[in-house]
């Protein structure tokens, strides 16, 4: 992000609003991914209670995001 502000500051107009929103998911899908991490890792090691939860917390980011839209 901090380099699609720089190049809109400069000058690119055309690139930086791109780059931008590329910051801006990357911001976005970090927590959902870690989710996603810890819950192979839960699977992986057998404990079936954390990976059912990191399952329900993925259901609930998923329905945020459709009702979100």
């Amino acid at each position: 992000m901090g380099l699609g502000l720089v190049d809109l500051v400069i000058g690119e107009a055309q690139i930086a609003p791109k780059v931008i929103t590329a910051g801006i998911l990357v911001l976005m899908s970090t927590p959902v991914m870690r989710v996603v991490v810890a819950a192979v890792i839960f699977v992986k090691e057998g404990d079936w209670r954390f990976a059912l939860f990191s399952l329900v917390v993925l259901i609930a980011v998923a329905i945020g995001a459709i009702v979100g839209q």
